[in-house]
C-alpha cells in the first residue's frame, strides 16, 4: 500500500488538480477536513490521483473510507467494512454529506478503527476510577495484570487496554510531556487535570505489551508526531 499524506503538498498530481479546480474542489476539501476531525487512519491521507482521493485506512482489518472528487464537484464516497460489506454512493451536496455522517454515527463507526462508543466511554470511566484509587491498590493490580491485553470481538478485533497502565502513566508524568518536556497544553474541563495522552511506544497491534514500560504520556502534538511524524 502506497504511503498517504495529509499534506497535499506531498501529492503533486492531486495538488495540481485542486489548484486548477479550486471552486469544484471546495466541497471535497471541506468534507475531508470534517471527517478528519472524527476519524483517524493508520495510512491516512491524499492519494496522488487526478482528480484527488482521500482515504482513511485501517490496516488491522482492511476497512477504509474513501472520498474522491468528481469533475462536477460531487464526491464518490466508499466505505468498506472488515465484513467485506461495501457502501458506495455519490455525495452531491451538504445534505447528502450530513446523511453519510449520521449513518456513521448511528453505527458507531468511530476513531478508525471502528470502535464501539459504549466501550470507549466505559474505558474512560475505568481510567478515572483507577486514578482515584490509591497508589497501593493500583500497584497491586498492575503486579497481577497480564502484559498481553485481551482481545474481544465487537465490530472488529480490538484491544481491551489496562486502565491502570493509563492512570499510572498519567500520574507519573505529573503534567509534563514525556517527549518535549513541556507542560500539558491545557487542563481537562471535567476535572482540571493536565491533558496528556498515553501512547504505547511499541504499538499493541505490533505485539507491544500493555505495561508501564511500554507507555508514555505525551502532549497531543507529540502524540500525533509519534504516529505521523
Amino acid at each position: 500500500m502506497s504511503k498517504r499524506s495529509i499534506d497535499i503538498d506531498e501529492k503533486p498530481k492531486a495538488k495540481k488538480w485542486i489548484e486548477r479546480n479550486k471552486v469544484i474542489a471546495k466541497f471535497f476539501l471541506l468534507a475531508v477536513e470534517d471527517l478528519r476531525s472524527i476519524y483517524k487512519g493508520d495510512n491516512e491521507g491524499y492519494v496522488d490521483f487526478s482528480p484527488p482521493q482521500y482515504r482513511f485506512n485501517d490496516n488491522i482489518n482492511g476497512s477504509y473510507i474513501s472520498l474522491r472528487v468528481k469533475s462536477d464537484g460531487s464526491i464518490d464516497f466508499k466505505l468498506k467494512l472488515n465484513t467485506d460489506k461495501v457502501i458506495n454512493t455519490v455525495v452531491k451536496n451538504n445534505k447528502d454529506f450530513i446523511a453519510i455522517k449520521n449513518y456513521l454515527k448511528k453505527n458507531k463507526f468511530k476513531g478508525f478503527i471502528f470502535n464501539s462508543t459504549s466501550y470507549l466511554d466505559d474505558f474512560d470511566t475505568q481510567v478515572e476510577k483507577s486514578i482515584k484509587s490509591s497508589q497501593k491498590e493500583r500497584a497491586k493490580r498492575l503486579a497481577k495484570a497480564s502484559p498481553i491485553p485481551k482481545k474481544v470481538s465487537r465490530t472488529i478485533i480490538e484491544f481491551n487496554r489496562n486502565p491502570d497502565v493509563v492512570a499510572q502513566t498519567l500520574l507519573d508524568a505529573r503534567g509534563i510531556c514525556g517527549r518535549c518536556n513541556k507542560p500539558a497544553p491545557f487542563a481537562r474541563k471535567k476535572d482540571g487535570s493536565p491533558y496528556l495522552e498515553v501512547h504505547h511506544i511499541i504499538r499493541l497491534a505490533d505485539g507491544g505489551a500493555d505495561t508501564l514500560n511500554n507507555a508514555i504520556a505525551l502532549c497531543p502534538n507529540c502524540h500525533r508526531k509519534s504516529h505521523y511524524g
